[in-house]
């Protein structure tokens, strides 16, 4: 008769309350790797600005219109100044978590980033009257599966202790 016998010795006991401790203590303070996982972020969606022009879903910004394109000089979504890209920074990081931010602004020193990530339902200036359309929104603030997918190996590699 085959058979298979398991049992738990007070110094495998011992052992394993060690481990679990040890577990708990580095799952309380992810500090350390939120401050990793922030700076990956910052450059992260700077990278979608300047390189792959998506939003964290993977669906491509929409075009510029062509006025915008004629008085930009070039067809560059969320590139003008490199204002949006340089604005893109790490709030503030704890034991609990993080945020970036963006803090670009235009000439008139108002924060323009939620307007891009949300888009503008109605807008008017110098080239647009006040019943034109929208801009539509072009998120760059966000995470990607890719993000998230690198962020938890950031965090089981911690609590390795790797």
């Amino acid at each position: 008769m085959a058979s298979l016998n398991a049992r738990m010795t007070t110094k495998g006991l011992a052992e394993l309350n060690k481990r679990v401790a040890k577990l708990l203590a580095d799952a309380e303070n992810l500090r350390p790797v939120w401050d990793e996982a922030a700076e990956y972020m910052v450059r992260s969606t700077q990278n979608r600005i300047n390189q792959t022009h998506k939003g964290p879903d993977g669906s491509p910004w929409a075009r510029l219109a062509e006025l915008t394109v004629k008085l930009k000089g070039n067809d560059w979504p969320l590139y003008a100044t490199g204002k949006l890209v340089e604005g893109i920074q790490v709030g503030h990081v704890n034991r609990s978590g993080f945020t970036i931010q963006s803090t670009a602004t235009n000439e008139d020193g108002e924060n323009y980033s939620s307007w891009v990530q949300k888009g503008v339902r109605r807008s008017k200036g110098k080239y647009k009257k006040k019943t034109q359309p929208h801009s539509p929104p072009r998120p760059f603030m966000g995470f990607s599966k890719e993000n998230v997918s690198r962020i938890s190996k950031m965090i089981r590699d911690h609590l390795k202790g790797t």
